[in-house]
C-alpha cells in the first residue's frame, strides 16, 4: 500500500514538473517571438529604402525604444464592423497625406477597464483597399509626451474573420 501512494505521488510530481515546464516555454517562446519582431522593425528603420526616417534621424538611429515584454498587453477584443464609413485622409510624418477609412471599433478589458479602439483599412489613392491582410491601428495612451513619442503610436493588426480580433500592444 505504501509503495503505491509512493509511485502515485513520484508520478503526479513528473506530471507537474512537465506541465510547468511546457508552460514555462510557451512563455519564453512568447517573449523570443516579440524580441524578433523588435528587432526585425528595429532592422527595417535602419534600411533607407523602408524606412520613415530621413535626414540626420536615419543617421543617428539606433532603436526603438520598448517597454519590457508583458502578455497582460496581449488583448483579444470583440470587434464591431462599420461597413458604412466614409474614407477620409490623415496627415502622416512624412508630409504626404494617406488615405484610410474605418474597419471597425476594437472592445476590450485591460486591467479591469474597457476600452475602444478604432481599427482602419489603408486605402490606395482610388478608394480600393491597399492592403486586405492587415489594419491600422493608432493609438495614444498615458505615456504619449513622457515616455514615448507625443503624436501617438500605431500597430500594424493582422486583419480578422470574424468578430474577435488580437492586438498585442507589446509589438
Amino acid at each position: 500500500m505504501k509503495k503505491s501512494s509512493f509511485l502515485f505521488y513520484v508520478i503526479n510530481v513528473v506530471v507537474l514538473m512537465w506541465l510547468t515546464s511546457c508552460a514555462s516555454s510557451r512563455h519564453q517562446s512568447y517573449e523570443e517571438e516579440i524580441t524578433a519582431f523588435r528587432q526585425e522593425l528595429n532592422a527595417s528603420f535602419r534600411d533607407s529604402a523602408h524606412t520613415p526616417l530621413r535626414g540626420r534621424h536615419l543617421k543617428e538611429f539606433r532603436e526603438l525604444p520598448f517597454f519590457p515584454v508583458n502578455k497582460k498587453y496581449a488583448v483579444q477584443a470583440h470587434l464591431k464592423r462599420t461597413p458604412e464609413a466614409l474614407p477620409f485622409e490623415i496627415p502622416t510624418s512624412s508630409g504626404q497625406n494617406k488615405k484610410f477609412r474605418s474597419f471597425g471599433i476594437a472592445t476590450f478589458l485591460l486591467d479591469g477597464k474597457e476600452y475602444q479602439l478604432t481599427l482602419y483599412e489603408s486605402l490606395k489613392p482610388d478608394g480600393t483597399v491597399r492592403d486586405a491582410t492587415s489594419l491600422f491601428l493608432p493609438f495614444r495612451d498615458l505615456t504619449n509626451d513622457e515616455e514615448t513619442y507625443g503624436g501617438g503610436r500605431y500597430l500594424d493588426i493582422k486583419k480578422p474573420t470574424g468578430e474577435k480580433v488580437m492586438i498585442d500592444f507589446n509589438k
